[in-house]
């Protein structure tokens, strides 16, 4: 029988999860336009931090600094959303201790078919395509979650047994 905490502790970890692959999806149902209006504010936020005078550019060059990172801004999300899904999957199979081999391919695995899922169903929101670049961008920012998540679990398993030795 589970004990209560490995039972909340694997309820938490797929909710999260499950929350985060929801995450992706309602991102990915935006339209071409509302998905280009949400990376062109992000960029001009950053822009007007990085560039003080950036609101008193004329609207035009605003607006072609904006066009000029879209690509950049987009491929960056794409892969900072999958490092999140890749270390929530890893914390998840972690939670229903897998064997040890299963820990680092199934998250993996996992964050691959989910951005191929997601990019078909792209191809159903208008303006928005299936791009093989995405899938390849998406599966590296998986393997970037799972390798970071293993590294700080073993980062803190080393700090757990200095301790347990003092």
């Amino acid at each position: 029988m589970l004990s209560k905490k490995v039972y909340i502790d694997r309820i938490v970890s797929s909710v999260l999860l499950l929350g985060w692959m929801v995450s992706i999806f309602v991102l990915s149902s935006e339209n071409a336009g509302a998905s280009a209006n949400t990376s062109g504010q992000i960029i001009k936020k950053i822009a007007e931090v990085v560039n003080r005078d950036f609101v008193n550019l004329p609207l035009v060059e605003q607006n072609s600094i904006i066009e000029n990172w879209q690509s950049f801004v987009r491929t960056t999300a794409h892969f900072i959303e999958y490092v999140v899904l890749g270390f929530l999957a890893t914390n998840t199979v972690r939670a229903f201790k897998l064997k040890q081999n299963a820990i680092f391919w199934l998250p993996v695995l996992f964050c691959c078919i989910y951005s191929i899922g997601d990019e078909i169903h792209q191809i159903f929101v208008p303006g928005r395509s299936c791009q093989f670049q995405d899938v390849a961008v998406d599966t590296l920012g998986g393997v970037v979650g799972t390798v970071s998540f293993l590294v700080l679990m073993w980062i803190i398993k080393k700090i757990i047994n200095r301790k347990q030795k003092i």
